[in-house]
């Protein structure tokens, strides 16, 4: 380990419970801000995908590539930014990639061609990866190991928040600024240049030994290429993570390519409605998404006294029993069954895509749980950070492009009696990918939770 690197990491004199209470607070609420910002201006885009299809005359396999592009920098950034974090001071590394992203949404306004416009999202990845390794380090050192999951927990309330802003907001202003989505970037743009700088002026907490365990992202990317790939190769031998990687990256994929075309298809198929398609997507994610963080964490926990493999089985469960809740929100959107637009969007689809979101997120705080049961404590950060990376890699990564380009394929075709064209192909794309991958997330984690009792046997033994 390099002589600068180990003097980031060497204890200090100072530990968070000396630290000015409300002076930590401030620190805490500007990083709720990151996350809250980062969100939101990544879902605004979404909100107003319709617009940019139209205005682009994009097909929907271009269309989905543009959220590909983000997640390949954002996915492939993490790590390096992480380890950028342990090297220099951790608010200089969010401040700078909140700037980064901001003037990448800002600059989204002016976008003349595609090509500028993908360059942007690309941009964004970049900047919305660097904060996430670096803001967590900043609260571990800000409090005590014994509150900080407590806190990283209310960190991640930013992330719905701003998931419902990003959504909601930005149908909002498509509606004020008389459908006009350039100007949306701009209002989206502009707060976090303002939050990058109360940022870079804060002071920066003085770091602790074992900040690294708060961070997975910066612990994975210290140990170079060589150790990133010697974690894959003996954290990939212990069969629970692999069960976690697989059922991750499944609900990943299906929940990545719905977020991504919902909205279009939402707007095709109910056009004139009272209510924005992206308010419903927004409300009915932010109620799902939080029903399922909180019951998927409570049952699990609840059953892991009975049976040790309960984190991996209630996950493969939530996935299995969203497939007729997924199914049939799909349907009372590309069918109208006989029945009004105000039945089948606020009576019918409504609940079902609330219940489906919340099955969908079930798995979110098992999984991160169980993927380090089952590894020695040493391992914990790179197991969390591998299964993500992986995950991420394997699942939503390349979705929105899969999802496109079949509802490209589908249009002016025929199924199973049923004309396909634009407006309803997604739904489509919907029912053809999603059911079989969930369908084979929740036989997988079923099957998988055999492993957990085993493997975090092994671990305990070390």
């Amino acid at each position: 380990m390099s002589q600068a690197l180990e003097s980031t990491v060497t204890p200090t004199p100072a530990t968070p419970s000396t630290t000015n209470r409300r002076y930590v607070g401030y620190v805490f609420w500007l990083l709720w801000l990151a996350n809250f910002i980062n969100y939101a201006d990544r879902y605004a885009f979404l909100a107003v995908g319709p617009a940019i299809i139209k205005d682009f005359n994009l097909s929907y396999t271009v269309y989905g590539l543009l959220t590909t592009a983000f997640l390949f920098v954002y996915t492939f950034g993490i790590l390096p930014m992480g380890l950028l974090a342990d090297r220099i001071k951790r608010k200089f590394v969010v401040a700078g990639g909140i700037t980064f992203w901001s003037l990448a949404t800002a600059v989204t306004y002016v976008a003349p061609t595609f090509g500028t416009l993908f360059a942007t999202r690309a941009a964004l990845g970049l900047g919305e990866a660097s904060y996430f390794p670096a803001s967590t380090s900043m609260l571990a050192s800000c409090y005590p190991s014994n509150r900080r999951a407590n806190v990283m927990s209310r960190w991640n309330t930013g992330l719905l928040a701003g998931l419902a802003v990003g959504f909601v907001g930005a149908g909002i202003l498509f509606s004020a600024f008389h459908d006009q989505w350039r100007p949306i970037f701009l209002v989206f743009g502009i707060p976090g240049l303002i939050l990058a700088g109360l940022i870079y002026l804060v002071k920066e907490p003085p770091r602790q030994a074992d900040d690294e365990t708060a961070s997975p992202e910066t612990a994975l990317a210290r140990e170079g290429i060589a150790g990133i790939w010697r974690n894959i190769r003996e954290l990939w031998q212990i069969p629970t993570l692999r069960v976690t990687v697989a059922i991750q990256a499944l609900s990943f994929f299906v929940f990545g390519s719905t977020l991504v075309f919902i909205v279009p298809l939402f707007t095709n198929e109910f056009p004139g409605l009272a209510v924005s398609p992206t308010t419903l997507v927004g409300v009915g994610t932010v109620i799902g998404g939080i029903a399922g963080l909180l019951g998927g964490g409570a049952v699990a926990d609840a059953l892991l006294k009975r049976y040790p493999g309960a984190r991996i089985l209630v996950s493969g469960w939530g996935l299995l029993l969203s497939v007729p809740f997924f199914v049939l929100s799909i349907l009372f959107v590309i069918f109208n069954f006989g029945l009004s637009q105000n039945v089948r969007v606020f009576g019918i689809f409504l609940p079902l895509f609330i219940i489906t979101v919340a099955l969908l997120e079930v798995n979110s705080g098992p999984l991160t749980a169980v993927s380090q049961d089952v590894v020695t404590p040493i391992k914990r950060a790179a197991s969390v950070g591998l299964t993500l990376l992986l995950s991420h890699f394997l699942g939503d990564l390349f979705a929105p492009t899969i999802a496109g380009g079949l509802s490209d394929l589908l249009q002016n075709h025929m199924l199973l009696g049923f004309a396909i064209d634009h407006n309803n192909a997604p739904g489509y794309a919907f029912l053809i990918t999603g059911v079989p991958v969930l369908l084979a997330a929740g036989i997988v984690g079923i099957w998988g939770a055999r492993f957990v009792k085993a493997d975090a046997a092994k671990a305990r033994l070390g």
